[in-house]
């Protein structure tokens, strides 16, 4: 039995070295955990597991399959298997794209944006999005309307442009659509000191968590809760937060309230109001909405201190 087990070992080692070269050392630690508490089949499926899964991905896109060459690209990009390597990501996303693969399209016009394994191009990156969105994938125009919302790449930012390619993805029903239509509106809001497009931000929001969009309905929650383009109403602030059952709460009430003070100085009811509040008012108001961590408290702090 020890002589069996120690021809395992070797065979362990070996096998474990090649699947180090690939970059998959988490994989190769969790297997040899299993070897050390001596459940074998344990490891062995683990092997076998991660070499199938990603073998068969490598030969299926040799032989020419766009979504495995998609895949590829994924890997190459970023994953546990190999190191990672922009170029050769970016030339399985051409592959693939080449035989009209459109999460692969996609992704040659997020990498000519922003030069990811290849050199920026704007002009590429636009041509290929209006095929895209001409073709009628609305993913496309959300990813244009954050691109343009943010600056992203190449892309300067232009509001104009933004919420026109969101408009594209609400004709083609992407409900998604109103909740980023919400957050370029917001970003006007911020960027000119225009508390009227608080009130559009509002609206678009409104729009999309009435469609089911849960998203929007979370942000339509948040706005009822601070009287962001409209007044501030606690009740429904709660029914839109429930309703949207999100796990990332703290993650949205932080981007709000980083940009508290901006809020508070385009709103004149929610300047009134939280000026005759206490710090500890503010943060209870937050609490009372999904409850705010010590992270996001000292968040709220921050913003009042200003």
């Amino acid at each position: 039995m020890k002589f069996i087990l120690k021809l395992f070992m070797v065979y362990l080692v070996i096998l474990g070295s090649f699947l180090i070269y690939i970059n998959n050392q988490t994989q190769y630690t969790k297997v040899l955990g299993h070897f050390s508490k001596k459940e074998l089949p344990e490891a062995v499926i683990g092997f076998k597991d991660v070499l199938t899964d990603f073998e068969m991905v490598r030969i299926k896109s040799a032989t020419g399959d766009a979504e495995s060459q998609y895949k590829m690209g994924k890997i190459y990009h970023k994953s546990d298997f190999v190191p990672n390597d922009d170029k050769k990501s970016f030339g399985y996303y051409k592959k693939s794209a080449e035989k009209k693969y459109a999460p692969a399209k996609k992704e040659l016009v997020n990498s000519y944006a922003k030069g990811i394994g290849v050199e920026k191009d704007s002009e590429k990156a636009l041509r290929i999005a209006n095929e895209l969105s001409d073709a009628g994938n609305s993913d496309i125009d959300i990813a244009m309307a954050i691109h343009y919302r943010k600056g992203d790449g190449n892309f300067e930012v232009d509001y104009v442009k933004a919420k026109a390619w969101a408009v594209r993805a609400i004709n083609k029903r992407n409900v998604e659509a109103y909740n980023v239509l919400g957050l370029i509106y917001f970003a006007q809001a911020l960027k000119y000191n225009n508390a009227n497009f608080l009130k559009h931000s509002f609206k678009a929001i409104q729009m999309g968590a009435r469609q089911g969009n849960k998203n929007a309905q979370f942000r339509l929650g948040v706005y009822y809760g601070f009287g962001i383009g409209t007044e501030s109403h606690l009740f429904h602030a709660k029914q839109w937060l429930k309703k949207s059952e999100h796990e990332s709460a703290n993650a949205v009430i932080s981007e709000f309230m980083q940009h508290y003070n901006h809020v508070r100085s385009l709103n004149k009811v929610l300047a009134a109001r939280y000026e005759a509040d206490s710090r500890m008012n503010l943060i209870n108001r937050a609490k009372d909405l999904v409850g705010l961590d010590e992270k996001i408290k000292r968040v709220v702090v921050k913003n009042e201190k200003k």
